[in-house]
């Protein structure tokens, strides 16, 4: 899982990767405000890693799925956008997935699939 510690920012613009992030004391992360960090899960869909933020379409489900960090269990899970309180882990579908955007850069997904 050599991917495992990579970050991307949403600056409230554009998505930097592994830029614009600093480390102080103790390697602890510094954020500036307005800005959101979103951590790389160190997995790969298609080729591409896959980050908090991101917009993921299971195939044989026909639905869309948003890569949330769960602290009650200290995993990476893909929360359904139908329906907020149905949540898989993150391997689930992972034969039969894409990932089709972020939460940020295409709202234009989540709005269309909310308007079902």
């Amino acid at each position: 899982m050599k991917n495992r510690f990579r970050f991307r920012v949403w600056n409230g613009k554009e998505m930097l990767y592994n830029s614009g992030l600093g480390y102080g004391e103790g390697n602890q992360l510094i954020e500036d405000k307005g800005h959101t960090i979103m951590q790389c899960t160190g997995l790969k869909v298609n080729g591409k890693l896959l980050f908090e933020g991101d917009i993921v379409f299971v195939k044989d489900r026909n639905e869309y799925f948003v890569v949330v960090w769960k602290e009650n269990f200290a995993e990476f899970w893909l929360v359904n956008i139908y329906k907020i309180d149905e949540a898989a882990n993150i391997l689930f579908g992972s034969d039969n997935r894409e990932i089709v955007g972020n939460i940020y850069e295409n709202k234009d997904i989540l709005e269309k699939q909310n308007e079902k």
